[in-house]
């Protein structure tokens, strides 16, 4: 949301930079996510638990944001260019 924030205000460079981290952390995560699937996959017992499926929600929602915050940070981009085009 930081980077969306960011190009909304016109600092494309600190959008981008923001992007790249959260891009880097993200796949630490889907790395992490990647073992527990794969332990359960392979028939061992993963502990169903409140936490574990808000954990899963927020995974996707991460990914979610990941694919969609590109193309926002484009359209901020173009509108920069046409408000500031005088």
């Amino acid at each position: 949301m930081q980077v969306i924030q960011e190009a909304q205000q016109g600092n494309f460079e600190h959008s981008q930079i923001n992007q790249n981290t959260a891009n880097e952390r993200l796949k630490d995560a889907e790395k992490a996510h990647f073992k527990v699937i794969s332990s359960e996959a392979k028939q061992n017992k993963i502990d169903f638990s409140l936490l574990l499926v808000h954990a899963e929600d927020q995974m996707m929602a991460a990914e979610l944001l990941r694919d969609l915050v590109p193309n926002i940070v484009a359209t901020n981009q173009e509108l920069f260019k046409l408000k500031n085009s005088d």
